[in-house]
């Protein structure tokens, strides 16, 4: 892979190209200051990122470099994972619950 996503603790998911060893995109995933990105989960084939955030999901279109859709949550998502790649399961951690989205 020659790109890689990333995030930090100030609401920003980044690629980075790694060959170039620069950030070629930067998408801010919440309106929140501050906003600590917790996880990232890729479908390259559709072309989304998923982030958790203090407030809830972001779904951050690669090819727009936008946040496409925004979910709340009462409670931040510890975590977000996909069941295979380019399988339509995605599962969340929230609290003690495990939360599961078809995304077809």
């Amino acid at each position: 892979a020659t790109k890689v996503w990333s995030a930090d603790s100030e609401g920003e998911a980044k690629l980075w190209d790694v060959q170039r060893a620069a950030a070629v995109s930067t998408v801010r995933v919440s309106n929140m200051t501050k906003a600590k990105v917790t996880s990232l989960e890729a479908w390259p084939s559709a072309h989304v990122v998923v982030a958790t955030h203090p407030e809830g999901l972001a779904y951050l279109d690669t090819r727009a470099g936008i946040v496409a859709q925004q979910q709340y949550t009462k409670t931040a998502p510890a975590c977000v994972s996909l069941l295979d790649l380019g399988h339509g399961m995605m599962f969340t951690g929230i609290e003690r619950t495990l939360c599961q989205y078809n995304t077809r």
